[in-house]
């Protein structure tokens, strides 16, 4: 065998791992595009204690190092994710215009999440609150600490 027939079978046969990495890379897209969502398990998470967030006023917490927000909603505090829906920046609660503003983009969400102004192509992503006694507890994905949506 001389130089140029190993140099062609060299190439022949890198081309063919490369094809076949990039045939098995399809098959794993079109497997995840045609298989159902399935639903994920939720953690029943503590964040606070009730008598801590008084009416109308919101507190950012941290569940497994990402941002949540709780805000006592007209006696009913619920859980949204600090996370723009856009690009991902972070949002904080205007306590006077009781709004969620976005400062990236200047995107405004109401105190239920829904968007207001600016790009945002849905609401804010909100999560299950349950009080029990004083404690406050948000069900978060098992693997919320890996996405940045839900």
């Amino acid at each position: 065998m001389n130089r140029r027939n190993f140099l062609e079978k060299l190439l022949i046969f890198a081309l063919g791992i490369v094809s076949a990495g990039v045939f098995a890379e399809a098959i794993v897209v079109i497997y995840r595009f045609l298989m159902p969502f399935q639903k994920r398990k939720t953690l029943k998470t503590f964040v606070c204690f009730s008598n801590n967030l008084l009416r109308g006023q919101a507190k950012e917490a941290s569940l497994r190092g990402n941002k949540i927000i709780l805000l006592n909603n007209e006696d009913k505090i619920v859980a949204f994710s600090a996370t723009c829906p856009h690009l991902g920046c972070s949002v904080i609660w205007d306590r006077k215009g009781q709004t969620f503003l976005c400062p990236c983009h200047m995107a405004a969400f109401d105190k239920n999440g829904q968007v207001l102004t600016g790009p945002p192509p849905r609401p804010m992503d909100q999560y299950r609150v349950l009080i029990e006694g004083n404690s406050v507890f948000v069900f978060v994905p098992e693997n919320y600490w890996a996405q940045r949506e839900v």
